[in-house]
Parts: structure tokens; C-alpha cells; sequence
């Protein structure tokens, strides 16, 4: 187990507090509201990046979810590898995507090769930094 198994199995006597406060009746519907108004917004700007970048990816916009799914191509329009590319991200820009292949495929069929998680509960220069980031390490790859 590691220690993310502990502490979400069992959570201190404040964050239960927190937590119930937060599904209480009262609060829930704002943060949601809240939320999805978040995420709406979110989908607007990746939108627009991808419209920007599409000779380099391309993705279906979520209904629902707080992560975009989206697909990165090299100059010759094949999937890059979701893992690496993930690392060289963070490590020449500080800017963190999930590899899609790594987190829900087997590595064997392919069918995520190329994808990558982008969240987006972020806050809105955040994500728009990150964006921006990500295009300028998009375009420095073969």
C-alpha cells in the first residue's frame, strides 16, 4: 500500500467535518454550481487552444467531466508517446498532463497512445499559462 492507500481510506476527524459540510444541503448546490460554471470556461479555452493547434491535436470536448482528453501528434501527424511527452513537459516547463496510454490503457493495443489529461478545475490564467506553455513544448518536437 502506499501512503495516498492510508490516508484516503481513513481521513481526520477535521476533514470528515469539512467534507460534510461541504455535501450539506446548503453548500453542495453552490459548489457545484460554482464548479461547473469553472469547468465550462475551462472547456471554452482549451477549445479555442485546440482549434489554434489543430495540425497537433485534437480531442471530443467533455460533457460532464472535469478532465479534457486530449490527443498530441508530432509534425508527421502520429500519436507522441503520452509518457514521455508528459515528462519532457514537466521537466522543460513545470507543466503537468496525465498520460492518457500510462493511466487507463495496457500500453499493447494503443488505441489511448498519444493522449494526454488535462484538468480542468484550474484556475482560469492558470490554465491559460499552462496552455501556452504546452503549445511552445508542442512546437519544439519533431
Amino acid at each position: 500500500m502506499t501512503a495516498r492507500d492510508w490516508t484516503t481510506i481513513s481521513v481526520s476527524r477535521l476533514d470528515d467535518a469539512v467534507a460534510a459540510f461541504a455535501l450539506s444541503d446548503d453548500v453542495l448546490p453552490q459548489l457545484l454550481e460554482k464548479n461547473a460554471e469553472k469547468c465550462k470556461k475551462s472547456i471554452a479555452l482549451v477549445a479555442e487552444w485546440v482549434e489554434k493547434n489543430r495540425e497537433r491535436v485534437e480531442w471530443v470536448p467533455p460533457v460532464g467531466a472535469g478532465t479534457a482528453f486530449v490527443k498530441v501528434k508530432n509534425k508527421n501527424g502520429e500519436p507522441v508517446q503520452d509518457t514521455l511527452f508528459a515528462k519532457g513537459l514537466i521537466e522543460k516547463t513545470g507543466v503537468s498532463v496525465v498520460p492518457g496510454e500510462h493511466c487507463f490503457g495496457d500500453g499493447e493495443d494503443g488505441d489511448l497512445k498519444g493522449y494526454v489529461r488535462i484538468s480542468l478545475g484550474l484556475e482560469e490564467q492558470q490554465l491559460r499559462d499552462g496552455l501556452t506553455e504546452l503549445e511552445s513544448y508542442l512546437n519544439g518536437l519533431d
